[in-house]
């Protein structure tokens, strides 16, 4: 077992220098909307904190895991959207990769019926890496399965770098659709500036309704998105029930190189707040390699009371 989580760690570092220039996929857009388009600011018309934590791989024990904290409010005297956020990616315990930024939207009315946002983001990236843990096969005797000194010299420095992006929404009624650009600096992630840590242009284009079921008292939210980023792809659509406090949806979702996933969720809603909690069951599993268990997250978000009385232009309804 030992030697088994030791040959992880190396694959986590050696895997992370090839693939460096991309993204991690959370399974969707809850909660870090803004992060993926900084359009979708203030859509919601209210003060409101969302916390997530995900754990990928749960199974396998590889402790990858990810948190993420985003404010997110309209204000009324910028005519748009504030956001403020930070996502902190970790693997294995050696890899740290940080993200914080702020992002603004503006917000008009383009028609009789329809409306349209425009947002910028800026952030900050830092990298950064716990020598301690690395090991490397060298590091390993192939009998006892015992650790010992190794010739590799792993430099601890951080790589820190700025980012920027961009994004717009169009809605009218219920419908409601997004595309953004970010990483429009594309910086590097790694100290010696190699061409394959450069983070790729990530290209995300969202759409969804609502569609009021019954008497009105329960609501579908069916919603698809998709990202390109270099030579990935990642496609996801889903629908998501509402009726009282009560929310249930089930998604599904397809990563480069035949990652597939089913991801059941459930939440409760309050006019204070909203916790929720979903699955990803991984469907493709060639040779038994891959725990069944692709994500698991949870989270929760805190609609803070308003200071001030705002008059949203638009409203837009997302799934959580």
């Amino acid at each position: 077992m030992a030697l088994k989580k030791n040959l992880i760690i190396f694959l986590l570092i050696f895997s992370t220098g090839l693939l460096a220039a991309q993204d991690t996929w959370y399974g969707g857009m809850a909660g870090v909307r803004c992060v993926f388009n900084p359009g979708f600011c203030g859509t919601s018309g209210k003060n409101e904190l969302s916390l997530s934590e995900y754990n990928f791989l749960p199974g396998g024990g590889y402790k990858i895991n990810s948190i993420s904290a985003l404010f997110d409010s309209y204000m009324t005297s910028l005519h748009g959207g504030i956001s403020v956020w930070m996502v902190d990616d970790m693997a294995g315990g050696v890899i740290n990769d940080l993200r914080s930024g702020f992002a603004y939207s503006y917000h008009f009315r383009a028609g009789d019926k329809t409306y349209i946002t425009a947002g910028l983001t800026a952030s900050v990236i830092h990298i950064g890496v716990n020598n301690s843990n690395v090991v490397f096969p060298d590091n390993i005797d192939p009998f006892s399965g015992q650790i010992t000194a190794t010739g590799e010299v792993i430099s601890d420095k951080g790589v820190t770098g700025f980012d920027a992006g961009t994004g717009f929404t169009v809605s009218s009624g219920g419908w409601y659709g997004g595309f953004a650009v970010t990483h429009l600096t594309q910086p590097y992630l790694s100290a010696d500036r190699q061409a394959s840590s450069r983070l790729q242009r990530k290209f995300t284009v969202d759409a969804g309704t609502n569609i009021a079921l019954g008497k009105g008292d329960a609501l579908l939210q069916p919603s698809a998105v998709i990202i390109f980023q270099g030579n990935s792809f990642i496609g996801s659509a889903g629908a998501v029930i509402n009726k009282g406090e009560i929310l249930c949806g089930v998604s599904a979702w397809l990563a480069t190189g035949g990652f597939a996933a089913l991801q059941p969720s459930i939440g409760w809603r309050t006019e204070s707040a909203s916790i929720g909690l979903s699955y990803s069951y991984n469907m493709i599993n060639k040779g038994g390699n891959i725990p069944a268990t692709a994500m698991v997250r949870a989270s929760v978000t805190i609609f803070l009371a308003n200071v001030e009385k705002r008059r949203v232009v638009h409203v837009i309804k997302l799934p959580e």
